[in-house]
């Protein structure tokens, strides 16, 4: 969805092609969780941004920053409120005066942390990496090479409202410990940035897609770990692969 806007944008497709992008996103609402479409949502807009028609001064970016953050809130709820969420036991177990709706995105964006901490308290490590490169875990399973990894569906902890989301450094922890968490914080501090920046300057729009992708996975890691999710690792792929093509095409062509 995020390539066909873009590319409708850039007059490398014609504008009939948001129909089709319009469908698929609305094919994408009818599975029952409200991280998809806040996904697509923000993944188009960073892919937007390289390419804006507009010069893009302070004040403008703080607004459309700000109505882009209401805009995935909105989606937020409404979802929620079409899948019942909005009302659920975990919310109504605590007394407040705060209304649901508030109720639930302040659960929802902060129990992140609480979650992890009771992980770090009450559980051991379990020595692999089925958490942290699941991906791997789930296709070697296929083959019959490995066994299946977790599930990456956390079990759910009152603490005291029932969430089940430990922040990007659940799984670090729950593969090795602290090492592996301290190894972890690096990881996405320094190297994610990274490569998200060659990414970016790669000319390339897949890799522009990817550069989307990690910006996404960097703004949900106080949230839960995207970065160790299927689909990441295969826009990744896809944009390395796309990346070598142009080069060596670049390669013929010098020659």
């Amino acid at each position: 969805i995020a390539l066909t806007v873009v590319l409708v944008n850039t007059q490398r497709l014609s504008k009939r092609w948001l129909i089709a992008a319009a469908l698929q996103f609305t094919g994408n609402a009818l599975f029952l969780g409200r991280t998809r479409l806040f996904w697509i949502l923000t993944v188009t807009v960073i892919m937007l941004a390289p390419v804006a028609k507009c010069r893009l001064s302070l004040g403008r970016v703080v607004i459309i920053g700000a109505a882009l953050v209401s805009i995935l809130v909105g989606v937020f709820v409404a979802v929620g409120a079409w899948i019942g969420k909005l009302q659920a036991a975990n919310v109504l177990q605590k007394d407040s005066d705060v209304p649901f709706v508030v109720q639930n995105v302040y659960v929802y964006s902060t129990a992140g942390f609480a979650y992890f901490n009771r992980i770090v308290e009450t559980e051991s490590p379990r020595p692999g990496f089925e958490g942290v490169a699941a991906p791997l875990y789930q296709v070697g399973n296929l083959l019959g090479l490995t066994p299946a990894p977790r599930s990456q569906v956390n079990e759910e902890l009152y603490i005291p409202y029932g969430v089940n989301v430990g922040t990007f450094l659940e799984p670090f922890f729950r593969d090795g410990g602290y090492p592996l968490t301290m190894a972890g914080i690096l990881f996405n501090t320094l190297c994610i940035d990274y490569v998200a920046l060659l990414l970016w300057r790669s000319n390339n729009y897949l890799g522009w897609h990817a550069s989307a992708q990690l910006c996404f996975t960097s703004a949900m890691a106080g949230f839960t770990p995207k970065i160790t999710t299927f689909p990441i690792w295969l826009f990744l792929g896809g944009a390395a692969v796309s990346m070598l093509l142009q080069r060596g095409r670049g390669s013929l062509s010098g020659r």
